[in-house]
């Protein structure tokens, strides 16, 4: 006795009585935007191949003020996981796993947290281009680039019949 199932043009699956064997026939896998994703299933577990990074959240730009918390955003997959760095204007991020003492964390998710953003002569400041990038022994993905601004604030009095001062952010 033979049982044939076929699915889609691309695949099928037959098992053979006589024979005792099982036999699945995969034309074509699936393409990622960086690899391939193969799912084979051996009895009742399921086995899923290595497949190299992806950003499946890209940072956003921001404008933020000085002193103020903020957070880019940036998920990746991949299997293995992948570690997640960052790049502000082409050079790697100083984060708490490097520093203890930093005021940049980055996340479990791969997100930078600012617990304040840096804007003075002091220190380096946190305003630029930041990307984040994915990496795993398959090989790296690199996000859309998001601009961080401090919001400026500037004040200017105008006078009619009295003084009046305007902030603004």
């Amino acid at each position: 006795m033979e049982t044939r199932l076929q699915g889609d043009k691309r695949s099928s699956l037959l098992y053979s009585e006589t024979m005792k064997k099982s036999m699945i026939d995969i034309s074509t896998v699936w393409q990622g935007i960086r690899g391939y994703l193969v799912v084979v299933s051996v009895g009742s577990r399921l086995r899923q191949e290595d497949f190299p990074p992806r950003i499946v959240e890209h940072p956003s730009d921001l404008i933020v003020s000085k002193g103020e918390p903020a957070t880019l955003n940036c998920k990746a997959e991949g299997r293995p996981t992948p570690t997640v760095e960052w790049s502000k204007d082409g050079e790697r991020v100083e984060t708490d796993r490097d520093n203890p003492r930093s005021h940049r964390m980055l996340l479990p998710s791969g997100s930078l947290f600012f617990l304040r953003i840096v804007h003075g002569r002091r220190s380096k400041p946190d305003d630029g281009s930041y990307v984040c990038v994915a990496r795993n022994y398959l090989g790296q993905a690199i996000s859309h680039n998001a601009s961080l601004e401090v919001a400026s604030k500037s004040c200017w009095c105008v006078s009619v019949g009295g003084g009046v001062c305007v902030s603004q952010y």
